[in-house]
C-alpha cells in the first residue's frame, strides 16, 4: 500500500524539479495528480508519464497569481476527480541578489505575487472544498530565507516569512475542519532557480556550500520526501509546523 492511496494531490509548480520530483513521488506512492504550471507543454509532460506508468493525472495550465487561473485550476481538478485532498503550493520564482534599496519594484511585485499572493490564493479557493469534505492536508513552499536574514534576497525572503506566517494563520483558522497546514523551508537545493542564482560563478556556489554544515546542497527527492512525510497520515498531529531541510543552515 502507498502512503497516499486514492488520494487526489494539487501540485503547483509541478513542472518544475521540486514539482516534477513531488509529482512523480506521490504518484508511486497511489495518488492521483494534478500537475500546475506556466510551463503548458513541460506540465503536460510531467502528467503524461504518469499516465504511461498507469497513474492518474492531468495538467492545468495556470499562473497562481491570477485569481482567475487559480480558480479555474481548482474547479478542472474537481472536474476530473471530484475532491482534492492534498494542495502542495510549490510554485515560485526567484529574484537577482540585490540590496534593498537597488530592488526593482516591478521585480518585487512579481516575487510577491507569486510566492505570497500565489499562496494565499491557492489556500483561499481549495480551503472550502476541504471544508465540505471534512479534511485535507495543504503543504505551503517556504524557505530558510523566510526564517533568517537573507542578504540581497528581500522580495524573497519577505514572500516565505509571509508564507510562515499564512500557514499558521490558517492551521489556527481551520484546525476545526480537519484541515491540517504546513511549511516546507529548504535551504540551498539543485534546483532551476538555485543555479539560476549561481550563475555559473564557482567562487559563489563555494561560499554557499561553505555555509552548509554538511558541506553539499539539497537534492530535490530529498524534498519531495519531506512534502510526502506532511501529506500522509503519519503526520496526522503535526499542525501549523515549519519543516526545515537545510543541511544545518540555521543551527549555526
Amino acid at each position: 500500500m502507498g502512503k497516499l492511496d486514492g488520494k487526489i494531490a494539487l501540485i503547483t509548480g509541478g513542472a518544475g524539479g521540486i514539482g516534477v520530483a513531488t509529482a512523480q513521488l506521490f504518484h508511486k506512492e497511489g495518488a492521483s495528480i494534478v500537475v500546475v504550471d506556466r510551463d503548458e507543454d513541460e506540465n503536460e509532460f510531467v502528467a503524461d508519464q504518469i499516465r504511461r506508468e498507469g497513474g492518474k493525472a492531468i495538467a492545468v495550465h495556470a499562473d497562481v497569481s491570477s485569481v482567475d487561473d487559480v480558480k479555474r485550476m481548482i474547479n478542472q481538478a474537481l472536474d476530473a476527480f471530484r475532491r482534492i485532498d492534498v494542495l502542495f503550493n510549490n510554485a515560485g520564482v526567484g529574484s537577482a541578489p540585490v540590496p534593498i534599496h537597488g530592488t526593482d519594484n516591478d521585480d518585487w511585485d512579481r516575487v510577491i505575487n507569486v510566492c505570497l499572493k500565489g499562496v494565499f490564493l491557492g489556500m483561499k479557493y481549495v480551503i472550502p472544498q476541504m471544508m465540505e469534505q471534512h479534511g485535507g492536508t495543504i503543504i505551503n513552499m517556504a524557505s530558510i530565507a523566510g526564517l533568517i536574514g537573507s542578504q540581497g534576497l528581500a522580495p524573497y525572503a519577505a514572500a516565505k516569512a509571509g508564507v510562515i506566517e499564512l500557514t499558521k494563520t490558517a492551521a489556527v483558522e481551520y484546525s476545526k475542519y480537519n484541515i491540517r497546514c504546513n511549511a516546507l523551508a529548504p535551504g540551498w537545493v539543485h534546483t532551476p532557480m538555485v543555479e539560476e542564482y549561481i550563475g555559473g560563478d564557482k567562487d559563489r556556489e563555494q561560499q554557499m556550500l561553505r555555509g552548509i554544515p554538511m558541506r553539499r546542497f539539497g537534492d530535490v527527492s530529498e524534498v519531495a520526501h519531506a512534502a510526502l512525510f506532511l501529506a500522509s497520515d503519519d503526520t496526522k498531529f503535526i499542525q501549523g509546523h515549519t519543516l526545515v531541510l537545510d543541511g544545518g543552515i540555521t543551527i549555526l
